[in-house]
């Protein structure tokens, strides 16, 4: 055996390249083995190498004797494998030589002086070509040599990039295997042993058709480098310490061939290599043991989760993120990899939230952003999104989720709060400023409170991003101009509201008529843009009452009607009746305000028409009885007819659904609903109060705005309405407390209605003046 330095012990499984532990492939790899190259960064020779000058003229007498020999004819050896597409006509090791004796000898001297000589070593990796056509076929340490050198090739190449090399290194592993395992000194005779090194030896092998395969690009690399991976759990004993690690690299390549091809076989073999590789881990005691077993968790995690993707299993989710969570729970704060493990039980959180619509998993979520915050931010190179950035935007996206569920406006001030931060942090120009400000914009626009001098800086910032997509004309895509553009009429409709300036209102409908104009016919927000349009024409019709307005209103609301449905339309805004209830809307307030009593016929017949359409138990057809009763009391109005009257409070009546409650499956309609019916009947009811004067229909109208107030205690309009019966029983009265329960219905209106309060001051004083 060879002479290890002083004080250590060396076998010959030290010196040839081992094995050692592949990190995880994140899922953002883009399928590449860019993380192979920190395997072979050393030399993977178990033995200091050192300068000596004895070998150096060694090689220098060496190299003048073999220079004269002239290039010997092939010879027949073990039959190997020969890629297609290796550049090596001849393989470099099985070229017998016809060296002098004395060269040979040589030759002896240099071996062994490789070994433990840098220089030797060194030399002998640069001539390699000459060194293997020198060495005999049958000589007894060739294996060790073929070893050594394609493992130290495979480190050339990382270093140099020359494809030649990852060639020539597999063209000696190769040669290798097809010989008997042997040391620096001979064959090994050690059975054990004799395994440890094929092992290591066929690991290499694989690690340099990994590396290849990132190179080329070609699949034979790659299965290659899986039949070798395989071959070295194979030949590792069950008590090797390196067996987990060559679980890891099997189950590395495995996932890359399912990432590349889509085999549900190959991500399979590789969670089961993962989940074996985990019970034969040990966490031990130090920092990097528990940093190891942390990252393989998280790497099952990982796995699992593009399992999830191609099979929609929740199990392999709910298992991604036990392991997840388990990775972080072994994770130290100070660990620079504990910013990534949250992030990636975050995007577990919410695929899971998409899956159930479970709120725990974005409280979950919340929780993990906010402590992500907290992290010392990693470096990010230039044009990089910062680390802290990226989570604001995350954290503002989850703030939003939870509140379209649960409607807490806490959420949407933190969202407003959150995003505000973003913003500060994003350059002045660019796209990325332009997503973060319309995800402030979304926020503010869901909050519905503010000052006007808020709502000043959201449309100023609008502009802002406006002005930001003009200087990137040619990088915007349509859509995302008519968002924006969208957005700022939405805002200045919010600006009208607080300040009735007409000015504003004509800007939004503007700006809403532009964004029309450029979104293509085939965007799913087209019928969004239609729908604020047919709004705003309906309120400056209601402000102006120029009729030009209610008729383009009402064309905007046909528009509508002929939209085709998305494939995965889900919003109950979006079907063909809730269109057709709102055409009914329009022109039941075209006959309102213009007396034409052919718009109301429309009206009445598009309900006609429509209701062999419905479902009785869907929410639709409670709307669509909510309209058509709004209709015919106008129509009462116009006509005088009693039966009007009847038939509307009749309708009211029956779109009343069932309460809802804790145990309501789909199939029962949503408090909103509800409200939506108790608040027509409501209204009703005060019309035949008026006709009749029957204190019982007052009474019942305030019992139905009362329960619809507390079906939607944020609703504006329900509680005007209610203030307006309490006042109308007041009047009847003379009971100072049916006024007193007027007013504070109107402080409510002037709280939850912020934009609403030119309307609701003047209420407010009238009943005042009435007290």
């Amino acid at each position: 055996m060879m002479q290890a330095t002083p004080g250590e012990t060396t076998s010959v499984s030290d010196m040839l390249p081992l094995a050692t532990k592949v990190p995880p492939l994140r899922k953002d790899s883009n399928l590449t083995l860019g993380h192979v190259s920190e395997i072979h960064r050393t030399p993977r020779i178990g033995v200091e190498l050192k300068e000596d000058t004895q070998s150096a003229e060694s090689i220098n007498a060496i190299v003048s004797g073999v220079s004269e020999l002239t290039m010997p004819e092939q010879v027949s050896g073990p039959s190997h494998r020969i890629n297609p597409g290796v550049a090596t006509a001849v393989p470099l090791s099985l070229v017998r030589p016809s060296a002098p004796e004395s060269i040979s000898m040589d030759l002896s001297s240099l071996m062994s002086s490789a070994v433990s000589s840098r220089d030797s070593f060194e030399w002998m990796i640069r001539n390699h070509p000459m060194f293997f056509r020198c060495l005999p076929y049958d000589h007894p340490t060739r294996h060790f040599y073929l070893a050594m050198t394609g493992s130290r090739l495979l480190t050339q190449f990382q270093e140099s990039g020359r494809i030649k090399d990852v060639h020539d290194a597999i063209t000696y592993l190769v040669d290798a295997l097809a010989l008997p395992p042997s040391g620096p000194e001979g064959p090994i005779e050690d059975e054990d042993e004799m395994m440890v090194i094929l092992a290591a030896t066929v690991s290499t092998l694989g690690d340099a058709y990994k590396l290849r395969f990132e190179a080329l690009d070609r699949d034979e690399d790659l299965d290659e480098a899986i039949d070798s991976c395989a071959k070295a759990l194979t030949f590792c004993p069950n008590d090797d310490p390196r067996r987990s690690s060559f679980m890891e690299d099997l189950a590395q390549v495995f996932q890359v061939r399912f990432e590349r091809k889509g085999q549900l076989g190959d991500i399979d073999e590789a969670i089961d290599l993962l989940r074996e590789a985990l019970t034969l881990s040990t966490m031990g005691d130090d920092e990097e043991a528990l940093r190891s077993f942390a990252s393989s968790l998280n790497w099952l995690g990982d796995v699992l989760m593009l399992r999830f993707g191609a099979l929609s299993r929740l199990v392999d989710l709910d298992e991604a993120i036990t392991n997840y969570a388990k990775a972080l729970a072994f994770c130290t704060s100070d660990n620079p990899k504990r910013s990534s493990f949250l992030h990636d039980l975050v995007q577990a959180h919410i695929s899971r939230f998409r899956k159930t619509r479970k709120i725990r998993d974005i409280d979950e979520v919340i929780g993990l952003l906010r402590e992500a915050l907290v992290l010392p931010s990693t470096r990010h190179g230039h044009g990089a999104i910062s680390p802290h950035l990226s989570t604001l935007d995350q954290l503002g996206d989850a703030l939003m989720l939870r509140f379209h569920q649960l409607s807490f406006i806490e959420d949407v001030d933190s969202a407003v709060e959150t995003d505000t931060n973003a913003l500060a942090l994003c350059p002045e120009t660019g796209p990325l400023r332009l997503a973060v400000l319309d995800n402030l914009l979304g926020a503010l626009l869901a909050s519905k409170a503010g000052r006007i001098e808020d709502i000043d800086k959201v449309i100023d910032l609008q502009r802002q991003g406006l002005t930001l997509m003009s200087d990137e004309e040619e990088d915007i895509e349509l859509e995302a101009l008519a968002s924006h553009v969208c957005n700022l009429g939405s805002f200045l409709f919010l600006r009208f509201g607080a300040s009735a300036r007409l000015g504003d209102l004509d800007e939004a409908i503007e700006n809403f008529a532009k964004a029309l104009v450029v979104c293509p016919n085939d965007d799913p927000n087209r019928l969004l843009l239609l729908n604020n349009l047919m709004r705003s024409y309906m309120t400056r019709f209601n402000r102006t009452g120029h009729k030009k307005d209610i008729d383009q209103a009402i064309e905007r609301q046909r528009e509508v009607l002929v939209l085709p449905l998305a494939e995965a339309e889900d919003s109950a805004n979006s079907s063909p009746l809730f269109r057709i209830n709102q055409l009914e809307d329009a022109l039941a307030l075209c006959f309102i305000r213009l007396g034409r009593g052919a718009d109301l016929q429309q009206a009445m017949d598009s309900f006609h028409r429509a209701v062999h359409l419905y479902d009785k138990a869907d929410s639709s057809y409670v709307r669509s009885l909510h309209s058509h009763a709004v209709s015919l009391l106008e129509q009462f109005g116009l006509q005088d007819r009693i039966e009007y009257l009847e038939d509307g409070v009749r309708c009211n009546s029956e779109s009343l659904p069932v309460a809802p409650n804790s145990s309501s499956d789909s199939k029962n309609v949503t408090n909103g609903t509800r409200a939506l019916s108790l608040n027509g009947l409501g209204l009703a009811l005060i019309a035949r109060f008026k006709q009749f004067s029957a204190e019982s229909d007052l009474d019942e109208a305030i019992s139905s705005f009362r329960e619809a107030a507390i079906l939607r205690p944020r609703e504006g309009a329900i509680h005007s309405n209610l203030g307006a019966a309490w006042r109308d029983r007041f009047l009847r009265t003379g009971e100072i407390e049916n006024l007193d329960q007027a007013i504070m219905c109107q402080y409510r209106v002037l709280a939850l209605e912020p934009f609403l309060r030119c309307e609701g001051l003047n209420n407010l004083a009238g009943m005042l003046l009435s007290r």
